[in-house]
């Protein structure tokens, strides 16, 4: 992403974290394209995956004629902190994307919304991933469902549990993703 003169830009160094996947790309979402490449998005049995911890999402991206679904709305944080298991539990809730401010990688935005009325919503920057349907899911507090889950940065050892899926027909595990930490630094836009 380029900065334009109407945003102006900043460099920054901080810390992140993302979920690790097998043969994941991972994406930058800030501004649709820029900040640290905290979106995993990786290959699941025909599918496509992404998850992204701050706040917590997990997006399903697939054909339209594909049918998928997970076998439960409840997703699983753990790690350890000051030598003690630390447990989060969450509720994945379906969201329509956003116009703007949803800190989705670029590419998402040619993707349908099977949530829109018409499949359609946000903008369109790219057509990277134009056929795919792309569901999102926010991680919501099992305690305080109008709250996202965000994952504490001090958790050591850290995994998230993603519900088992149904594509297809056909019955596929839960998966278990490492979280780690990683370090940024580069330039984003201050106000896009």
């Amino acid at each position: 992403m380029a900065c334009c003169s109407i945003s102006g830009c900043v460099p920054v160094s901080q810390h992140y974290e993302r979920a690790e996947a097998p043969d994941a790309v991972y994406l930058q979402g800030l501004c649709g394209g820029s900040g640290p490449p905290n979106w995993a998005y990786y290959p699941f049995h025909g599918i496509f995956v992404s998850v992204a911890l701050s706040p917590l999402q997990v997006g399903l991206h697939y054909p339209p004629e594909t049918t998928v679904s997970f076998e439960s709305n409840a997703l699983t944080i753990t790690g350890w902190r000051d030598n003690m298991l630390v447990t989060i539990p969450a509720q994945l809730s379906a969201a329509v994307h956003d116009v703007f401010g949803n800190s989705a990688p670029e590419q998402f935005d040619a993707m349908f919304d099977p949530l829109a009325a018409n499949g359609r919503s946000g903008y369109r920057r790219s057509s990277a991933g134009r056929g795919l349907v792309w569901a999102n899911f926010i991680g919501r507090d099992t305690n305080a469902p109008s709250r996202s889950v965000t994952i504490p940065m001090d958790l050591e050892r850290a995994k998230i549990v993603i519900p088992a899926m149904t594509i297809n027909g056909q019955a596929y595990p839960s998966q278990e993703l490492s979280i780690v930490n990683r370090m940024y630094r580069g330039i984003i836009p201050v106000n896009c």
